[in-house]
């Protein structure tokens, strides 16, 4: 705990010796004027902007609750708050001239021709400011100009640049997880299809079951039925079965004998097929609930 509170104050006194090495506003003007050369005017106004940006974003991110701040920027010096209100009042004056760059223009500035050639001041203006706020190289440009070599990690890191790499970085795993997560939901709707189609195959070969075993019941009580009805027709008046021959006897027995396995067989199946039947339609619910 003592070694993590001593290293987060290391931390916030290098943050507080690197407010001294930001440049004002005008000395950013100043830099850019001095190396512009030929560029033109609306394109020069937008790499002010886009450098404002750039310093006001290092300042914002550093201090704020991802750069070590719980309190966010209510914690920052007033070095650096007088600084980043510098920055945007400045950028402000900037995006006004924008603005009034872009009426007139809402039409006839989408074709990247008329940019290159320099027809469309907005886009000229825009795509600076884009470049001298997010590129590395100008990222590393400003490093090397205003702040000793011993700031250029922490500063790098917190960047425009460093912090649109942690946005496209963050959306990109956030659509790794929702592809991920609509591959196992589609496996799982498979396997749940595949499990269900399976227990309805189940189910109809026990209800195959039971009914084979419902018929063979009803064989064996039809067969019952007219062994009863030939004893009964070929009954003495002594109680004895009269048969045609010994051979027709022992036909008959077998008949009966043969009856009664039947019987027993088919209640057998019948009852194995209904139980199987029931297992397979909990399977099936289950599998539609799934």
């Amino acid at each position: 705990m003592l070694l993590l509170a001593g290293t987060a104050s290391a931390q916030t006194g290098r943050d507080a010796e690197s407010l001294r090495h930001y440049p004002s506003p005008e000395r950013v003007r100043a830099d850019l004027v001095a190396n512009a050369g030929k560029t033109r005017p609306q394109e020069l106004e937008g790499r002010i902007a886009g450098r404002l940006q750039m310093l006001e974003g290092m300042l914002s991110n550093t201090y704020s609750r991802n750069g070590g701040y719980p309190r966010g920027f209510e914690q920052a010096p007033a070095r650096a708050v007088q600084l980043s209100r510098a920055y945007r009042l400045e950028y402000s004056n900037l995006f006004s001239h924008k603005e009034k760059l872009n009426e007139g223009q809402r039409t006839g500035c989408n074709d990247r021709s008329q940019n290159t050639a320099g027809q469309c001041v907005y886009w000229n203006f825009s795509e600076a400011e884009e470049a001298y706020r997010y590129d590395l190289d100008q990222t590393r440009a400003v490093l090397e100009l205003y702040f000793p070599r011993k700031y250029h990690e922490r500063l790098l890191d917190r960047s425009p640049h460093a912090m649109r790499l942690r946005v496209e970085a963050e959306r990109e795993a956030q659509q790794a997880r929702i592809v991920a997560e609509e591959a196992a939901a589609s496996d799982k709707r498979t396997a749940r299809l595949a499990w269900g189609g399976g227990s309805l195959v189940f189910l109809l070969f026990s209800l195959a079951i039971a009914g084979g075993g419902l018929l063979m019941i009803v064989k064996a009580g039809r067969m019952g039925h007219a062994i009863s009805k030939y004893e009964f027709d070929n009954r003495t008046d002594g109680g004895v079965v009269q048969f045609e021959s010994y051979e027709a006897a022992q036909q008959h027995k077998l008949k009966r004998q043969g009856g009664g396995c039947l019987l027993s067989a088919g209640m057998m199946l019948f009852v194995v097929g209904l139980v199987m039947s029931l297992v397979a339609v909990l399977l099936v619910v289950g599998s539609i609930a799934g």
